[in-house]
């Protein structure tokens, strides 16, 4: 994890995690478009080790850095995910939905809280906000189609984090500008 972050103070580089989060969904929803013919077993696995990446970040970064709130909150979110998700294997279509939507509610309400934190600076408030509405409104969506089915689904849960991917992007990129 150390490699990932740097070794830099979390104070020297506070763009960081949200670009290893941007990364993340980005490749996450790449390979939701891009892998058509997957099993549940393995779209599941992709959850959960995007999942693992966003919440290990969040906690490390944490841990290192004085921004904790929302940071740890949000590490606690994904890691409690891909645990659930693990404790489970063999979960069913409509519980691993379930589940997803769970997260991108609670992941969506801890950015949408910690992009309105940050005073003074409007570009990552945006980028962070968005990203937060992005993963609410994944959430609905997920919700309002339960009998499709999370694979049926995949395709739009591949742009979804696209989505949420771009804007931790913008977000990181104005962190990085000052």
């Amino acid at each position: 994890m150390g490699a990932i972050l740097g070794g830099m103070s979390a104070a020297s580089h506070p763009e960081r995690p949200l670009a290893f989060r941007s990364a993340a969904a980005l490749l996450f929803g790449a390979l939701a478009l891009a892998w058509p013919d997957r099993s549940i077993e393995a779209f599941a696995t992709l959850l959960v080790g995007y999942w693992l990446a966003d919440g290990l970040v969040g906690i490390a970064w944490a841990v290192r850095g004085r921004e904790r709130g929302a940071m740890l909150w949000g590490g606690v979110a994904s890691l409690g995910a891909a645990a659930f998700a693990l404790w489970a294997p063999g979960l069913a279509p409509f519980s691993l939905l379930v589940a997803l939507a769970t997260w991108a509610l609670l992941r969506g309400l801890i950015d949408l809280y910690d992009g309105t934190l940050r005073v003074g600076a409007a570009r990552v408030e945006v980028g962070v906000v968005i990203a937060g509405v992005i993963s609410i409104a994944l959430a609905g969506y997920l919700l309002s189609r339960p009998s499709r089915g999370v694979l049926a689904l995949a395709p739009s849960i591949g742009l979804f984090a696209i989505g949420i991917g771009a804007a931790l992007a913008f977000a990181a990129r104005a962190l990085r500008r000052g």
